[in-house]
């Protein structure tokens, strides 16, 4: 097996990492939600998920890919690499109504590793996935800036805009409370809207100036995230 725990990582879509933000994996049909979706690094095009956006850009809104982080893994996590489907078969502990109980999975593993490439279970995956099941996985992350160009109408061209210093996971934000308790006061009835780039948007839109002078895009991304399935435990 390689070692995975080596490579680069790459999450897309938040460019901060705090313990108290921490979205537990649960078990929500073919794909879990929760927890920290990362793919490899790739030099030419950021990673397979940013290659994947780029070569189907009516799918989805480029200015909500604005920012990301590179992901160091802690040599110590413990991994759960799928080879193939016989691999598959044999974690029977761990099989649930969907492929996997991701929920029992994270109980014992750190972190889940897929190629779906040939297998026929994961490929609603897509892309290589480094799904990171537990925070303590987690060594230390870098965030980044993503800028794009517009190559034609079926491709878009994606590029890391500036890097910043490397962080460790923090364990508490007032930030994000400043900006969800703005939010819930003022622009909770967004959610009534049913897509979630509308409301993220819209969101962004509404605390744009807190999250200007604070760099809280990744934190408006969580909030939205967790505003649509868990609400309830973003309550201090």
């Amino acid at each position: 097996m390689p070692n995975l725990l080596e490579k680069k990582y790459v999450h897309i879509g938040n460019n901060k990492i705090q313990k108290d933000l921490w979205y537990d994996v649960q078990n929500n049909g073919k794909k879990p939600i929760g927890g920290l979706w990362t793919s490899p690094y790739i030099e030419e095009c950021i990673c397979d998920w940013i290659e994947n956006i780029s070569m189907n850009p009516e799918q989805y809104i480029n200015e909500s890919i604005t920012h990301g982080c590179f992901i160091k893994l802690n040599p110590n996590a413990k991994i759960c690499y799928v080879q193939s489907e016989k691999k598959l078969r044999e974690m029977k502990e761990y099989l649930g109504n969907s492929i996997l109980d991701f929920e029992k999975l994270s109980k014992n593993y750190d972190l889940f590793y897929v190629n779906p490439e040939g297998l026929k279970s994961f490929y609603h995956w897509t892309v290589r996935t480094m799904l990171i099941l537990n925070i303590n996985a987690i060594e230390s992350y870098i965030p980044f800036d993503i800028g794009y160009e517009e190559v034609s109408s079926s491709y878009n061209h994606f590029f890391i805009k500036k890097m910043y210093d490397k962080k460790n996971v923090e364990e508490y934000t007032d930030s994000y409370y400043q900006v969800f308790n703005l939010y819930l006061d003022k622009y909770a009835s967004i959610l009534s809207l049913t897509n979630k780039n509308i409301i993220k948007r819209k969101l962004l839109e509404e605390c744009k100036d807190i999250i200007k002078q604070q760099n809280l895009y990744g934190i408006c991304d969580t909030i939205v995230e967790n505003e649509i399935f868990k609400i309830k435990k973003l309550k201090r």
